[in-house]
């Protein structure tokens, strides 16, 4: 072992250059003693005397002979990629021998890191190439950065300067670029069929160098180079495949890096397929971590060293509820943080796209990890209003400030894992929403979690329902209740505070628009707070009144709850300050509602006492309050998609 620590520090210099983009695992972290622990060279003579016979066919060939002389940069002075050359290097690689691969992935890392760190210009003479240069950083600034805080160790290398290696490749025309790694990773992928990672032991740590090096490069291509949609959409679909996804899952560090990285791709890419995309690379990934045959195998780095462990049963469990749990984590981490940056009708849909991905992650995972994850969401929220609740609280009595400060320093100190949050904000919107469409959808074992949910919306709803400047906020999480009702079937009583946020719409003072430009958006639901100009928030109350009710509707008990709605509503819509598009909307309610009072009566008659005991009785298309719900949410739908257009045209012009 000292020999090959000798031998390693000789090669060293000139192995610098190489791609080694994934921070090296901390040495102070001891493996287990029950596992199979085997070190091997990446240039080792093991390795060499194992690859003899291809050595013999790719020494014969030379890849820059003086038939094929590279072009060199007047500017650097080092060879360009060129379409000819990418050509032969995946020709050779092709056939799958090791040398080629070798020789394949070198130039992969280097054009990769050369184009990820900034350190050449990208001159593109093509037509179809036209990328302002100041638009696309500012439309990928929160991602790169995001990025670069997930990437520590490689963001920081990338900015050191190094010395120039022979080895560096120019990349002068970005076709040559995007074709060379698109179809790399296209031969990388069907390299790996060939090579499971839970074969062999000595067949695995020979490919292992080779396929660290590819996935670690496709890492920074994926964290960097974003300006190309294709491009990260092919690379994405080439390391989706199950034989690459395994290999991914087994290398420590590597596929956590991995997760963090999709994760804020799938929150905050400006595309909608990419976003898919990301969603279908961590389904892949849940899947095969999930298999606790292949968590068996684990591989590692320290320095050019690999490290091969065959765990137990036990310990391949643990590491596999540690992926899934990081997984659940960093979706739901990255989703609400790049929400918090504000939501306008241009990303609405983008951020809807998300929220739904991420639900679909978190129904397919096992329950024993979703169960508690989503426990200690729940719980965060819940400190959150209840830091927002007594925080409140404080400002209306600023004498006791002596008390406060003892109360302070006699404070627990936060948990490490507690996220400290804004209550009004959409971060907590998302995160609501996010658990409303798990639980809507899960299975009965994790209906015990919609009670502690709906008090801590409720919670949150009591605080800012007197500020009349946060009525949007209280919308956002009514209609929010109005879609657990409907998913969950469980009675979850809104009205209460329905009728709060509509006196406090009637006293509501609004101003006059500006004659300035026209806002970014004046639709409510893009809103947390209303703003001096008049925004009107009467249709979105309609909205959730008309829901409430139609979901309501198939219950046999539904003219007795409606019995005192329909008296309240008589009363409201006799004060002058209603608007009068209000008034109507609610007289024309009042009138279905009362036809559907008269349908559930006679429809109920005739049915057992042991079918009234269900939620939803009714056939839909017997019940006239439901189908009045349906035309409306159509309409409303209607009317949002006419403004949603017109708003982007305004904002074009």
């Amino acid at each position: 072992m000292k020999r090959d620590r000798k031998k390693i520090n000789k090669n060293k210099s000139q192995d610098e250059n190489e791609a080694d983009f994934i921070e090296s695992e901390s040495e102070s972290e001891l493996d287990s003693e029950d596992s199979e622990v085997e070190f091997v060279d990446e240039e080792s003579e093991s390795e060499q005397s194992h690859y003899d016979s291809e050595d013999d066919e790719t020494n014969n060939v030379d890849f820059e002979s003086e038939d094929s002389q590279p072009d060199f940069d007047e500017d650097t002075n080092l060879p360009v990629l060129t379409s000819k050359l990418s050509q032969k290097l995946l020709d050779k690689a092709s056939s799958h021998s090791y040398n080629s691969i070798k020789k394949l992935l070198s130039v992969f890392s280097s054009v990769v890191g050369s184009v990820g760190s900034n350190k050449i210009s990208l001159a593109s003479d093509t037509k179809n190439h036209k990328i302002d240069v100041d638009k696309s950083k500012m439309k990928f600034k929160y991602l790169k950065n995001e990025n670069k805080r997930i990437l520590k160790g490689t963001a920081s290398r990338f900015s050191e300067p190094s010395k120039v290696s022979k080895k560096d490749y120019v990349v002068k025309d970005w076709d040559v670029y995007k074709i060379f790694v698109s179809s790399t990773c296209d031969v990388m992928s069907d390299f790996l069929k060939d090579r499971e990672v839970t074969g062999m032991k000595e067949e695995v740590t020979s490919s292992a160098p080779l396929v660290r090096k590819f996935l670690s490069t496709s890492l920074v291509q994926l964290a960097f180079i974003l300006d190309d949609f294709e491009l990260t959409r092919s690379c994405l679909v080439s390391l989706s495949s199950t034989h690459v996804m395994k290999w991914i899952c087994v290398f420590k560090n590597l596929n956590n890096q991995f997760v963090k990285i999709v994760s804020s791709l799938m929150c905050a890419h400006p595309q909608k397929h990419t976003r898919i995309d990301c969603f279908c690379f961590l389904s892949e990934y849940l899947k095969c971590v999930k298999d606790h045959k292949l968590m068996r195998v684990q591989l590692s780095f320290k320095s050019y060293l690999v490290n091969y462990a065959k765990l137990s049963e036990s310990e391949s469990k643990s590491a596999s509820n540690t992926s899934i749990d990081l997984l659940l984590k960093r979706c739901h981490s990255s989703h609400v943080k790049s929400v918090m940056n504000g939501i306008t009708l241009k990303n609405y849909g983008l951020f809807k796209v998300s929220q739904n991905c991420i639900s679909e992650l978190y129904l397919n995972a096992p329950f024993d990890n979703l169960y508690l994850f989503s426990f200690k969401t729940i719980s965060n929220l819940a400190y959150n209003v209840r830091r927002e609740w007594n925080s409140s609280g404080k400002e209306k009595k600023p004498k006791k400030k002596e008390a406060s400060s003892k109360e302070d320093k006699t404070k627990k100190p936060l948990n490490v894992n507690t996220t400290i949050l804004s209550v009004c904000s959409w971060g907590f919107i998302e995160s609501v929403n996010i658990w409303i469409n798990v639980l809507s959808r899960s299975d009965n074992k994790m209906k015990t979690l919609i009670y502690p949910l709906v008090t801590v919306i409720n919670s949150a709803i009591k605080i800012k329902i007197s500020n009349k400047r946060q009525i949007p906020f209280v919308l956002h999480l009514l209609i929010s209740l109005n879609k657990l009702l409907d998913g969950t079937h469980k009675f979850i009583p809104i009205m209460s505070l329905l009728f709060h946020v509509l006196d406090n719409i009637k006293n509501f003072k609004q101003t006059l628009k500006s004659k300035g430009s026209l806002e970014k958006s004046e639709d409510i639901m893009v809103k947390l707070r209303l703003s001096g100009k008049s925004v009107n928030s009467s249709q979105y109350v309609e909205l959730i009144l008309i829901d409430h009710l139609g979901i309501l509707s198939l219950n046999p008990s539904f003219p007795e709850y409606t019995n005192c709605i329909c008296y309240h509503l008589k009363r409201y819509i006799k004060s002058p300050e209603v608007l009068n598009d209000f008034r109507n909307t609610v007289n024309s309610l009042l009138k279905v509602l009362n036809e559907t009072n008269v349908v559930v009566t006679k429809l109920r008659e005739g049915m057992d006492d042991a079918a009234l005991g269900g939620f939803n009785v009714f056939e839909p298309e017997k019940i006239p309050m439901y189908k009045y719900r349906q035309d409306f949410l159509v309409k409303f739908q209607q009317v949002n998609k006419d403004k949603f257009v017109s708003s982007l045209q305004i904002n074009d012009l």
